[in-house]
């Protein structure tokens, strides 16, 4: 006998060894560590691409499948029938009724291939200040009695959305659109359906992934845009914010430059042998040794740069002005319409960034 696991061709799975189950995972690394009895860890099986459609009647034992842990495939069950999960999007966009019917077919835990967009009307969010991220809840469009029909966990803002949401419930009542991966995830035999933050070691593209709010109108958000939008992006109160955690960039991926606004922070190896990279760990922008950061302004002048700094907060001096370093806060005074920032010319020397907020006159 053996049990029908759906699997996407492009996607890493690991051999389940979780107690007595036996399943074929895409996220549950820690089954392998559990791993205690050969016997459990060998086992028939039957892989099928997960396009196939209609999916298959399965003739294995029913202990396979999801075993009640996450991030199984899931096996046909004795006789039962599958239903072939929709692990990448066939559509630009869908209602957040199409999302949860779609979920209804995933096992527990696992995660769709690619991201999928989806349309809704938020009835709660909150803002989580350590993540600087939001978790909000839509509700159903056919059952308007159903108000938490998906969540969207650990989700940004686009740099567009520039107004402030963090208050609880600001976003109640706001029409969006979010775009990000599918789960389908299963705690203490609570099921929430999710367009969810995804670390690295689970995200597909191998670099952590949180759900992107492209256009959200309506709500209640701070009036004078005071706070900042969650993102960290556009005119806020004090200035001008570029917030580096925001833009999506992959794990160590180079970066050159960014611009909001009126504001141009641009990032240069100088001097130095090693250009400047965002980490998705520490999720930051590192520079290092003899790097340079430069911070222009067109059509006016600064007279305040605020750093918001990560794990590394080495020695960085100032082209002009007064600059001071202070734990994880860099702050820079002055009057000035360009600025260099150059990280110390000791070897080993890192200075990460996070966010740059620029006042300017």
């Amino acid at each position: 006998t053996y049990d029908t696991y759906y699997v996407a061709l492009d996607q890493n799975y690991y051999l389940g060894t979780y107690s007595t189950y036996t399943t074929i995972s895409a996220s549950k690394t820690s089954y392998l560590e559990a791993a205690g009895a050969v016997d459990v860890s060998q086992f028939p099986a039957r892989l099928v691409e997960a396009t196939e459609a209609g999916g298959e009647s399965g003739s294995g034992t029913g202990e396979g499948g999801q075993g009640g842990n996450e991030g199984g495939q899931g096996g046909s069950g004795e006789g039962g029938q599958t239903t072939d999960p929709v692990l990448k999007p066939t559509k630009d966009v869908y209602t957040v009724d199409e999302i949860v019917a779609i979920l209804a077919d995933y096992a527990d835990n696992q995660i769709s291939s690619e991201e999928f967009t989806v349309t809704g009307t938020a009835t709660a969010s909150s803002y989580n200040t350590g993540y600087k991220s939001y978790t909000v809840w839509l509700e159903s469009n056919g059952d308007k009695t159903n108000t938490k029909a998906l969540q969207l966990y650990s989700a940004q803002l686009a740099t567009t959305i520039t107004a402030n949401y963090q208050a609880e419930n600001a976003m109640a009542g706001a029409t969006l659109t979010c775009k990000g991966y599918l789960k389908k995830y299963v705690k203490d035999n609570e099921t929430t359906p999710e367009l969810s933050f995804l670390s690295a070691a689970n995200s597909p593209t191998g670099a952590a992934a949180s759900p992107l709010i492209s256009s959200l109108t309506g709500g209640t958000p701070a009036s004078g845009n005071e706070g900042g939008s969650g993102s960290g992006s556009g005119t806020q109160t004090g200035g001008t914010v570029l917030d580096f955690t925001a833009q999506e960039y992959a794990n160590q991926q180079e970066v050159t430059t960014l611009t909001v606004d009126k504001v141009t922070v641009t990032f240069s190896k100088g001097t130095g042998s090693t250009t400047p990279k965002y980490y998705t760990t520490g999720t930051a922008v590192r520079t290092y040794t003899k790097n340079t950061i430069t911070v222009t302004v067109s059509g006016t002048t600064a007279t305040k740069i605020v750093f918001t700094l990560g794990n590394r907060t080495d020695e960085c001096t100032a082209s002009v002005g007064d600059f001071e370093i202070n734990g994880k806060t860099a702050t820079w005074t002055g009057d000035s319409n360009s600025i260099v920032f150059s990280v110390s010319t000791e070897n080993s020397k890192q200075f990460h960034i996070q966010k740059i907020e620029v006042t300017t006159k």
